[in-house]
């Protein structure tokens, strides 16, 4: 099933996005193109004028470094400076790389990866930004080490505009390479997509007639309020590249300043009447829960006529309680627009009707509400894939949703491999469809492409796309990709009990936001606090990451479910989660799981399990007792290696057995699993049928682990790191049994004299 956008599309090579600064600056130089509100009150102002010749004098410094066609680094604070750091590069002729300053460690590292991939050999940020780095002389970082390892830094609020006279206009290719967007979150692997001056113009294009309802004239949006990161595709390209080429006033304000008191988002839309802003929709959950009604009594969002909402899964109820709200103060639920795009799109994909708010659509099978993201924008296809056979599904069937059009970028910044295999991927020979700008209608059978795979899910409907899901596990997180390896990876860090062990992390979709939960494996070490572990876990992820989890689970080593490789396998983990089969040793978080199962040690009937009811209740009792936990219901056909004992536990599970009833297990007895075991207790120890070992058993229970519970195979050791220990300790004790009364024990017996 595929759609696309039927109307003309305008000739992108016209011209380029820095060619509309341009433009801005002669016909309406005084106008106001950007206000920033700064978090201790003060607001700083640019006009197109000022933007033009700031722009113009930073273009000039770097044709002065003779790096045109080379990427530069932009690591700005939030406000107009990066603006203008942006249009330099773009009027000189380099290849811009916005990113972040690495003022945290999660985003030092994330600084360091870009810096590798794109190799810039000059950076561009103010004063401020340089003394946050602890700069050293003549424009150079010096404390920064690898970061910034033979990369010129330039602070250009420093530049005199003089530099603006050396400038030398030139014309750009519209196939070039402007700009590198990395996608966001990525720490460990970094992935810059390369956006030529054609895939800018085209979505800017797109963009701003989706965002002015359709008038087509200057400034007819109105002003527009963005607070998201302008190194993140919705506040690079929705709140920058688009405000200059439609003329559109941009008030601006940090992302840390709406976080910490989200009232400044809707104030500003308030007070300066804004037509145009949104965010991510846990940014409308966030103005619901914070704002309190006497500030909400002072608000007017009247003037509010799109509210785009996207960047991460859109949930129908954030919307509608947002709409209930702010109802009262003048905002209309017709006004959200919710959307759908990506870094590799350049930015924006569909969207919905203008004004016509919200439409939802409920799954009959599995009653699930989905938003859905409108239909493509202007020259764009989108097409519904079964990935294995590369061919459309029909509508209303779930496939990977594949994108083409001239918003679809060029590709990842020194990655070959992998644009191949994502931004050049076929359709499987079909009957022709209809025209689009890309594809030739051919008699007969046509192959169509290239299409950019995006990796998501979704399906059509009445030509509406909906969103389901990602086939890979990437978390979308407040408008942020987040790797789960690259949080177990934190995890497994963070606390030496999980070193050595696996984790998954994975999301949970509920009616009114996602769930963010963490599976480990624990290794355990006695009377270990879990608790403390837990706390180091959540601890270090917040702080690599800015995620807070919504759950931390903990769970027995080399328990969670892996493929034949031995890698986690996390949509496996997820279900298992969900479903309460995990044996679970401590968690923190609850009401993600619809029916969680950690229930007393279950006691099923005989006529269920053909085994008897107290032998299995009470191997699950002792069993719940040794590992301090609460055991999921427990049938016949249980492995005794799923009761969450370790060898040594496993060890003391039989000895607490023979004490209870005053008897013995057989000594070549195998118990493999729970009705075995059970069988064994029932007969020898609850019937009392007789023992052949005698009192020799007694002697040897202490140092001997019986060969059925407890294998000694490279699989088990690896299972249960403690059985080496045991077996090397049992070696000791079988050298010195028969010598040393001390390690005997014997009934009714004493020590001979002398000892």
């Amino acid at each position: 099933m595929s759609f696309e956008f039927k109307s003309q599309t305008v000739n992108p090579d016209q011209c380029d996005v820095a060619a509309a600064l341009k433009q801005q600056a002669q016909e309406r130089p005084a106008q106001v193109a950007f206000r920033h509100h700064g978090e201790r009150g003060d607001e700083a102002v640019v006009t197109y004028a000022e933007l033009d010749r700031r722009a113009r004098a930073i273009a000039g410094r770097l044709q002065s470094l003779k790096v045109s066609g080379d990427p530069v680094l932009l690591a700005y604070p939030a406000g107009p400076d990066f603006v203008a750091g942006l249009f330099g590069c773009l009027y000189a002729g380099c290849i811009a790389v916005p990113t972040s300053l690495p003022y945290r460690r999660q985003r030092r590292r994330r600084f360091q990866s870009v810096v590798r991939n794109a190799a810039p050999t000059v950076a561009l940020t103010t004063e401020a930004g340089l003394a946050s780095l602890d700069s050293g002389n003549n424009g150079h970082v010096g404390s920064v080490d690898s970061m910034s390892v033979g990369m010129q830094w330039l602070a250009t609020d420093r530049l005199d505009n003089q530099w603006s006279e050396r400038w030398v206009a030139h014309a750009a290719d519209p196939q070039a390479v402007a700009m590198l967007q990395y996608t966001s979150g990525s720490t460990s692997e970094p992935r810059g997509v390369a956006l030529s001056h054609r895939n800018l113009l085209h979505n800017a294009q797109a963009i701003y007639r989706e965002f002015t309802f359709g008038s087509g004239k200057p400034n007819s949006a109105g002003t527009a309020v963005f607070w998201l990161p302008t190194y993140h595709d919705m506040g690079l390209i929705g709140g920058i590249i688009v405000p200059v080429y439609g003329a559109v006033p941009i008030v601006s304000m940090s992302p840390a300043a709406f976080l910490r008191n989200p009232l400044v988002w809707l104030e500003a839309i308030s007070r300066h009447k804004a037509a145009v802003s949104g965010g991510p929709n846990f940014a409308y959950d966030l103005c619901v829960r914070k704002i309190s009604d006497e500030a909400r009594a002072k608000l007017d969002l009247s003037s509010w006529r799109l509210a785009f909402v996207g960047a991460e899964p859109v949930h129908a109820g954030t919307l509608e309680r947002f709409a209930e709200r702010f109802g009262p103060c003048g905002f209309r639920a017709g006004s959200f627009y919710p959307c759908y795009g990506l870094a590799e799109a350049t930015l924006m994909v569909s969207g919905a009707e203008r004004g016509e708010g919200p439409w939802t659509h409920t799954d009959p099978a599995s009653g699930v509400r989905r938003v859905s993201c409108g239909r493509p924008v202007e020259g764009t296809r989108v097409a519904i894939v079964d990935p294995q056979k590369r061919v459309e599904v029909s509508e209303g069937k779930v496939g990977e949703i594949w994108v083409s059009g001239p918003s679809v970028g060029q590709g990842y910044w020194r990655d070959a491999g992998r644009t191949a295999r994502m931004f050049r991927a076929d359709l499987s020979p079909g009957p022709a469809v209809a025209r689009t700008y890309h594809r030739e209608v051919r008699s007969g059978m046509a192959k169509e492409g290239p299409f950019l795979r995006t990796g998501d899910l979704g399906f059509m409907h009445n030509g509406e796309l909906f969103i389901t899901g990602r086939r890979d596990d990437v978390m979308i997180i407040r408008g942020v990709n987040h790797y789960p390896q690259d949080i177990e990876a934190t995890a497994r860090g963070s606390h030496p009990l999980l070193e050595a062990q696996g984790g998954a992390a994975f999301s949970v979709s509920r009616p009114d936001s996602n769930r963010y939960v963490l599976l480990h494996e624990v290794t355990r070490n006695g009377k270990q606090d879990l608790g403390a572990v837990i706390d180091a876990v959540s601890s270090a992820v917040l702080q690599e990451h800015d995620l807070a989890l919504d759950a931390v689970v903990l769970v027995r080593g080399n328990t969670l479910p892996r493929t034949s490789s031995g890698k986690i396998r996390r949509q496996t983990c997820r279900d298992a989660y969900l479903a309460g089969d995990l044996y679970i040793l401590d968690e923190r978080g609850t009401g993600i799981r619809e029916s969680p199962k950690r229930d007393e040690a279950a006691k099923p009937s005989p006529q269920e399990r053909g085994h008897s009811t107290t032998a299995i209740g009470t191997v699950c009792e002792q069993a719940r007792i040794l590992s301090r936990q609460n055991l999921s219901e427990v049938t016949a056909q249980t492995p005794v290696n799923a009761l969450g004992l370790d060898s040594l536990q496993r060890v003391e599970l039989l000895t607490t057995l023979e004490k209870r009833f005053g008897r013995r297990l057989p000594h070549a007895c195998e118990y493999r699993s729970v009705g075995e075991l059970a069988d064994a207790v029932q007969a020898h120890l609850i019937d009392g049928l007789p023992t052949t070992d005698g009192a020799k058993r007694s002697a040897e229970i202490l140092c001997e682990v019986p060969p059925g519970l407890l294998q000694r195979g490279t699989d088990e050791t690896s299972q249960f790191p403690e059985l080496a220990e045991l077996d090397r300790h049992e070696r000791m004790l079988r050298e010195t049994i028969g010598e040393n009364p001390y390690f005997r024990i014997d009934e009714g017996g004493a020590a001979k004299p002398g000892h």
